[in-house]
């Protein structure tokens, strides 16, 4: 899930334009709350006009509204390269482009710091399939159930 990459690399803060320890946010959970309760977007069915009132002041956004805002809605583009298959994506567009196979760096995300265990449990995928409804309708991912995901963490090599 990127989610949980967005929240490694702003947990991280080695590049990172906003960290997340300079709002008090210590895990993954943390910070899909901050991300569902401040970020610059509006849900299809806001929680109250609080919620609504209180919008804009977080620096991160969920991934589908990212989405959204760079393709629109439905997504239009080129070629679509997936996360989880980006290095069999990248030789398939060499591929249509008549360029020679490359592959991808290897640190397409790097780092170098601790195993940390991110947990996806049901607290956090209900607020990933809130806010990020449009990915799973428009791309077809799959809704999962709860589960950990031990990741490397830290500053880039």
């Amino acid at each position: 899930m990127s989610g949980s990459s967005r929240y490694l690399f702003a947990k991280a803060c080695v590049h990172a334009a906003s960290c997340t320890g300079w709002v008090g946010i210590t895990s993954f959970l943390g910070f899909l709350t901050y991300i569902e309760n401040h970020g610059n977007f509006v849900a299809p069915h806001p929680h109250n006009e609080t919620w609504v009132a209180s919008r804009g002041s977080s620096p991160w956004e969920p991934q589908s509204f990212i989405m959204e805002e760079q393709c629109g809605k439905p997504c239009k583009y080129d070629f679509l390269l997936h996360t989880e298959t980006m290095q069999e994506d990248w030789v398939k567009l060499m591929d249509k482009m008549g360029e020679p196979r490359t592959l991808l760096p290897h640190d397409v995300n790097p780092t170098n710091g601790a195993k940390e265990l991110v947990v996806f449990d049901e607290a956090a995928l209900d607020i990933i399939h809130r806010i990020d409804a449009n990915m799973f309708e428009e791309w077809g991912y799959k809704k999962r159930t709860a589960f950990n995901l031990r990741v490397q963490t830290g500053a880039p090599h």
